[in-house]
């Protein structure tokens, strides 16, 4: 794919299909991330596990460990029906950076968790697979037990998203709409972008 469709394309889907993206794939753009991705150092201060998410009662957990608004109860809760995607990709800071720049006040991971998040998306996006972010986590470490880990950061839903505008929320069993339309949702946000003239006062050229 080309650079610009490539990232005109990826969504952040909430729906995916059952049909499970293959394991070699995803291994693939991990080799590939590893290889290119920046690190200060080359410290890789993360950790990336790869879970099969095919449990419903796990999946169920999913959803009330990624509760939505916290002020809303569960019935009445959006939710993040990403989390039910096939694969889930967790990720967590692995260790700190012992740097000795001018930044060192500041914890360089999240910039490099940022780099990883990124990096990955795209280069399953460039094989025509669908991902999903999901920072929402009430519990970190109780998804990290999930992983099999001590704690989760953010994941990263993996398979083949659909434009669905309806989901099954387990935790409730009942139908509800997706937290935006994706089939509007997108083009909407790039005239917003087109009409609020603020790229020339974040790019200075």
């Amino acid at each position: 794919m080309e650079w610009k469709d490539i990232i005109a394309s990826r969504r952040n889907y909430f729906v995916f299909t059952d049909e499970v993206v293959d394991k070699k794939i995803i291994k693939e753009v991990f080799e590939e991330t590893y290889l290119y991705a920046p690190s200060q150092n080359l410290l890789f201060p993360y950790e990336v596990r790869l879970y099969r998410n095919n449990n419903t009662e796990i999946k169920k957990q999913l959803l009330e460990l990624t509760h939505r608004n916290s002020n809303l109860d569960t019935e009445n809760d959006p939710g993040n029906p990403q989390v039910l995607a096939p694969w889930l990709i967790g990720l967590t800071y692995r260790e700190k950076h012992n740097t000795n720049t001018a930044a060192k006040d500041k914890n360089p991971c999240e910039l490099e968790l940022g780099i990883l998040l990124t990096y990955i998306s795209l280069g399953l996006k460039n094989r025509g697979i669908d991902t999903a972010f999901c920072k929402c986590i009430r519990d970190i470490n109780a998804v990290g037990q999930i992983f099999g880990t001590d704690k989760v950061d953010v994941m990263i839903a993996v398979g083949y998203g659909t434009s669905a505008t309806k989901w099954n929320d387990l935790r409730t069993g009942t139908i509800k709409d997706t937290p935006y339309d994706l089939t509007i949702v997108p083009d909407s946000r790039i005239n917003k972008r087109s009409h609020q003239g603020l790229f020339d006062k974040i790019f200075k050229l």
